[in-house]
């Protein structure tokens, strides 16, 4: 069992926070509900610039994180984040939609 967090809630990164130091398993997505501005991000610059903060945390911090995105810049994000962090590939759980496939290739 895991939790599913949306970036685009302004809560996220304080939850994110205290599921990681409970070792919850958490999937991370940027969140597809137009929610109210009083509890969410409302530009898709600031959603974006949460989202990297938390693949960051939740690559560094998380307990078999699972991250989920249809976003070409958010997949090559988390794919160099995830390198630099040397994470093993039979480690990692991205769930991304076919672009990831071509992204994911090496470039000759």
């Amino acid at each position: 069992m895991g939790v599913v967090l949306q970036s685009a809630l302004y809560r996220s990164e304080r939850d994110l926070e205290r599921l990681s130091a409970l070792g919850a398993r958490v999937r991370l997505v940027k969140g597809a509900y137009k929610e109210p501005k009083t509890v969410a991000y409302q530009k898709k610059s600031e959603v974006d610039a949460a989202y990297t903060r938390m693949v960051q945390a939740v690559l560094t911090t998380g307990h078999f994180p699972a991250i989920a995105t249809h976003d070409p810049a958010m997949i090559r994000f988390t794919l160099d984040f995830a390198r630099y962090r040397k994470w093993p590939p039979t480690v990692s759980n991205f769930k991304c939609c076919t672009a990831f496939e071509e992204i994911s290739k090496p470039h000759l």
